[in-house]
């Protein structure tokens, strides 16, 4: 038996982003704990045999020994297990200790991590640049109005 064997995995992730949300907000250092757990867990010689053998097997393996977890961050997990670059989700983590701790709003927090994403994502293949945050709040404004205008 494995020392992973013993733990609950618990977490939450539109992608990862939208997974890890306001209403959650689960603890930063619990996710990155999992995802290690996890990540050494894919490592076991059963579980990399496995996988070299039997994707889809391996897969249910991991979404089964980590049912909470999967439940709670589908995307996260998937990446996972596909051993997947998982970079951004540090990013986000940060993220969300700086909000936590209010240190930054969750308005400036959302868009630190919009410009953070265009500036990773977008620019390298457009090679336009983002627009002045002040466009992007007044932007993120009228689309809260729209939204808020279709509930009622």
């Amino acid at each position: 038996m494995s020392n992973t064997d013993d733990l609950t995995i618990i977490g939450d992730n539109e992608e990862i982003n939208e997974e890890i949300n306001e209403e959650t907000f689960a603890d930063p250092k619990n996710i990155r704990t999992q995802v290690e757990i996890i990540q050494k867990c894919i490592q076991e010689p059963q579980y990399a045999k496995l996988k070299s053998e039997n994707f889809s097997m391996f897969r249910i393996k991991m979404e089964e020994k980590f049912s909470d977890f999967y439940q709670k961050y589908p995307t996260l997990m998937k990446l996972l297990v596909k051993e997947e670059n998982i970079d951004m989700l540090e990013v986000i983590l940060q993220k969300i200790e700086k909000i936590k701790k209010s240190e930054v709003s969750k308005d400036d927090g959302e868009l630190d991590m919009g410009q953070h994403l265009y500036d990773t994502y977008v620019f390298p293949v457009t090679g336009k640049r983002a627009p002045a945050r002040e466009e992007m709040e007044r932007q993120r404004k009228i689309l809260r109005n729209k939204m808020n205008k279709e509930k009622k």
